[in-house]
């Protein structure tokens, strides 16, 4: 069960998926939070991971400009 690099929080325990509230229990990436899975009522230790990515497209030119 891979409980690293998600876009939801795995119980490490029953792996329930945790969807909701996700955003309002962390301040920024690398902030820790204690967690309590919803099914198996566990405790676990949650670490916020940010992962900033950038797009790129080209800007079309007017009609008589170049490129």
């Amino acid at each position: 069960m891979e409980n690293k690099y998600n876009h939801y929080i795995r119980c490490p325990y029953c792996g329930h998926h945790h969807t909701s509230d996700l955003t309002e229990r962390f301040n920024g990436d690398g902030d820790e939070t204690e967690w309590e899975c919803g099914k198996c009522e566990e405790t676990f230790k949650a670490t916020m991971d940010l992962d900033i990515t950038f797009c790129t497209e080209k800007i079309e030119a007017a009609e008589g400009e170049g490129k």
